[in-house]
């Protein structure tokens, strides 16, 4: 009777980390998507501050 009840303990643990890589897999894919989107706005913003800052002081110290 003893060995029964060690056999279903045995069956809980292995249950428990089945469940874990469930979520996990779905939570992968979501953040590769959001590594795309940084480098597409970061060449595109850096070009423009450039000339931005440069003008403005220029500007500042003709008037």
């Amino acid at each position: 009777m003893s060995a029964s009840v060690q056999r279903e303990n045995f069956t809980i643990l292995f249950v428990s980390p089945t469940f874990t890589p469930t979520s996990t897999p779905t939570n992968t894919p979501t953040p590769t998507p959001t590594p795309t989107f940084t480098p597409t706005s970061t060449p595109t913003s850096t070009p423009t501050f450039t000339p931005t800052p440069c003008c403005q002081p220029y500007f500042y110290s003709c008037w």
